[in-house]
């Protein structure tokens, strides 16, 4: 691969992009979906495997993250059809995303960034150099390619931020999974479930002395698979 995910949108081609997300493990796969509004790209997120989330007890609320994120955020089972209809409706009517800071980074590695970004091409959006700034004081070897002259800049950055902390890289990849996590804690939460008839009888037979042990069958469940949407004009990221 030549480009990482990310960096591949910075082509500018995509007039919106579908970030379809597990809300059965949305902690894990928000990382992504940071990176793509922290570059500025036009961003709905489509919630898929909601049916999954619903049978772990998770509850997200969806309009909340939707406020988090600055982005629409539509609920999704794709294998049933549901939410399909809300997710055309929403890229019909979909508005730039609200000007949202997402994540607090240190503001040593604001400053190096915004130095970076101060020579890189000048075609380049602000914001986005300023994230291909943090992506190379990350070490993304990837970014380089759009960084121009920055990419002389770079080891001096790093020689400077190290004078202040052990691992640049490290604090940015902290930086986005903290605030991921104060997301999941706001918007997510997991409900202790109702004990089903079934576990209340092992756990009434457990309290009495068996004759025999008691052999329960056990099965697995296949992974359901996470769908979306193609459409003119529209690029789906997973």
């Amino acid at each position: 691969m030549s480009k990482s995910p990310v960096t591949t949108f910075l082509s500018g081609d995509a007039d919106l992009l579908i970030n379809v997300v597990d809300a059965s493990n949305l902690e894990r796969n928000l990382y992504l979906t940071l990176q793509l509004l922290e570059l500025g790209i036009p961003c709905i997120v489509a919630l898929n495997m909601l049916d999954i989330a619903e049978k772990q007890n998770i509850r997200i609320e969806i309009d909340a993250l939707s406020a988090r994120l600055g982005c629409p955020v539509i609920p999704l089972v794709s294998t049933r059809g549901r939410g399909i209809e809300a997710l055309k409706l929403a890229i019909d009517r979909y508005k730039a995303n609200e000007n949202v800071e997402l994540v607090h980074y240190a503001q040593p590695l604001l400053n190096e960034a915004d130095s970076l970004a101060k020579v890189m091409p000048s075609d380049i959006p602000l914001k986005q150099r300023r994230w291909l700034g943090l992506q190379m004081l990350e070490g993304d070897i990837y970014s380089r390619a759009y960084a121009g002259e920055a990419s002389q800049h770079l080891d001096a950055a790093l020689a400077r931020l190290r004078n202040e902390m052990d691992d640049p890289a490290l604090h940015i990849a902290d930086a986005r999974y903290q605030c991921i996590a104060a997301i999941c804690d706001v918007v997510s939460n997991t409900l202790t479930a109702e004990p089903s008839r079934f576990t209340t009888a092992v756990d009434k037979n457990r309290a009495q002395p068996f004759p025999r042990s008691a052999d329960f069958p056990l099965c697995d469940v296949p992974d359901v698979p996470a769908g979306y949407q193609h459409r003119r004009g529209v690029t789906a990221a997973v």
